[in-house]
This record gives structure tokens, C-alpha cells and sequence, in this order.
């Protein structure tokens, strides 16, 4: 059973996973997600982006799977040429795409992020 709280957000109790719970929330609540939702601390990225260069990774396009509202995705596309956000939640995309953000040699990237994200969205990408 899901149930809003006064925040907002819903409490879940289904026993489903986050990403079912996740697919499932409405623009009002993807929005509440992405204000109560902080960002991961420096130390991870810089972890993730010094194991990717270690490894021989290139910076040319950062694919989030799973991206919700973006906030991972806007973090690390800074070191990226490109960046890409994917998501089963239309309104956690749609979210994403009203805070935009930008990659590292793209200043156009939110519109081909829209784009984009809608055909990983619908499982076409």
C-alpha cells in the first residue's frame, strides 16, 4: 500500500522495489523528490571518475541509467563531453528536464537530453 505524507511523498509499504515505487509517482511528487533529494557527497564522484580513468574509460558520454530526477546525471556531466539520462518515471524525466543542466562541451545539451531521455523512457534507446 503507498500512501502520501504530509511532505509529499509517498511511504511505501508493498514490499516492491524502489524502482517500481519510483515509477510510479505523479510530476507533484517527482518534484517533491527532487527538492528533499540532496546530492551524493564529492567523495563518490570523485571515486567513480577516478576508477573510470584508472580503467582506460573515456569522457565522451556519461549515460545515467536509472536517473530520476537527474541530480547524479547534472553532478558528473561536468567531466563529460555528453550526458544522458534515462528513467522508467515520465515525470521523473519530465522533472529532469525542467532543472536542465549541462555537460562539459554541449551548452545545448538539455534539449538533446529531452529528446533523448524520452526514447530511453520508452525503451526505444
Amino acid at each position: 500500500m503507498a500512501t502520501v505524507s504530509t511532505s509529499g511523498m509517498r511511504d511505501h509499504h508493498d514490499g516492491r522495489g524502489m524502482a517500481s515505487i519510483f515509477s510510479q509517482y505523479s510530476n507533484a511528487e517527482a518534484k517533491a523528490y527532487q527538492q528533499g533529494r540532496s546530492s551524493y557527497p564529492p567523495a563518490l564522484y570523485e571515486t567513480i571518475l577516478s576508477h573510470h580513468r584508472s580503467t582506460g574509460g573515456e569522457f565522451k558520454v556519461l549515460l545515467d541509467v536509472g536517473c530520476g530526477t537527474g541530480k547524479a546525471t547534472r553532478d558528473l556531466a561536468a567531466f563529460f563531453d555528453a550526458a544522458n539520462g534515462c528513467d522508467e518515471s515520465i515525470d521523473m524525466i519530465n522533472v529532469a528536464r525542467e532543472v536542465g543542466g549541462m555537460a562539459a562541451s554541449e551548452p545545448r545539451r538539455r534539449r538533446r537530453e529531452a529528446r533523448q531521455s524520452q526514447c530511453c523512457q520508452s525503451g526505444v534507446g
